[in-house]
């Protein structure tokens, strides 16, 4: 199943432990860049990890919401990129909403009946 896709997406820092707070940007890309999917973007570094953030889309670098060095707070924006996939109208849905539809729909899998015999 395929979602439209906005035609601006952005992208934040999410929280991989319970004492990230925030992190210090590095950048990969400026505005204007064009990036594919799974392309790294920057690295935020912690007091106790460096991670690399890689894009979620294809497209190109609008706004980078945090100058080089600057401390970047779970939860808020990183940047924000206009999608390429919107001239395709779709991008992937993820697993995890195809299982809560295919359940919602009464569905348990793709090979199994909806029904028992």
């Amino acid at each position: 199943m395929l979602l439209p896709l906005p035609p601006r997406s952005r992208l934040t820092l999410t929280r991989h432990n319970p004492t990230f707070n925030n992190a210090q940007v590095s950048w990969d890309v400026e505005v204007g860049d064009t990036v594919e999917m799974f392309e790294q973007i920057c690295v935020v570094e912690s007091d106790k990890a460096t991670v690399p953030i890689t894009s979620k889309f294809d497209g190109k670098i609008v706004k980078l919401h945090y100058e080089e060095g600057d401390l970047a707070a779970t939860g808020k924006p990183l940047v924000d990129m206009e999608v390429d996939d919107v001239s395709r109208g779709t991008t992937p849905l993820p697993r995890r909403h195809l299982l809560i539809s295919r359940i919602l729909m009464g569905c348990r899998g793709e090979t199994a009946p909806l029904h028992r015999a």
